[in-house]
């Protein structure tokens, strides 16, 4: 596998100089970093890495349209779907700017000089996402944190197990609390 190129929060060699993991467990530390960001991703019900985005938007109420993934870095398409019309960047707005690495929802303001008709489908075509050498130091420790928590799990054979003090083998909790707390500023609001 390419080491630049994974889906992580961390780069391999910064997790190895982080937790003292000799190179010979490369493949297993890309497995570890990999599935603590996806889990991660999953916890805080986003994709936090840079990516392409396309969304449709149908029967919304105003002009302002929230989109799904945030910071975004870059709208390339904004058209209705009815007549295939592209709407050009003087007709909408950002809230807040593309290129924010804000950590809040993003939305998407059409001009009223632009309005169609509200029931047409609007498609909205964007990149969001942290870069890898953009990722905020809270989201990169949280990361680390999961993977030497697995790590650990791993080395002591009791993957998925609670703790040895308890004998009835539940599963333990795939997030631990100190990372999910770590995560809380990250992670989506919903209503």
């Amino acid at each position: 596998m390419d080491h630049n190129h994974f889906h992580s929060l961390v780069s391999l060699a910064d997790c190895k100089t982080i937790l003292g993991i000799d190179d010979r467990e490369d493949a297993f530390t890309e497995f570890l970093l990999v599935s603590s960001t996806y889990t991660i991703e999953e916890y805080c019900m986003r994709r936090l890495l840079h990516k392409r985005v396309k969304e449709w938007h149908t029967n919304y109420t105003d002009w302002t349209i929230p989109l799904k993934e945030y910071p975004v870095r870059e709208i390339f398409v904004v058209e209705t779907r009815t007549n295939t019309s592209t709407t050009t960047p003087e007709y909408y707005k950002l809230m807040p700017e593309t290129g924010s690495l804000e950590n809040i929802p993003f939305l998407l303001h059409i001009a009223p000089t632009h309005k169609q008709n509200r029931n047409e489908t609007i498609f909205i075509k964007y990149i969001a996402g942290y870069k890898t050498s953009e990722v905020p130091p809270s989201l990169k420790d949280a990361c680390i944190e999961l993977v030497a928590w697995k790590y650990a799990r791993h080395k002591g054979k009791k993957l998925g197990v609670t703790p040895s003090n308890k004998t009835d083998g539940s599963l333990e909790n795939k997030t631990p609390e100190h990372v999910k707390e770590l995560l809380e500023p990250y992670r989506r609001k919903t209503i």
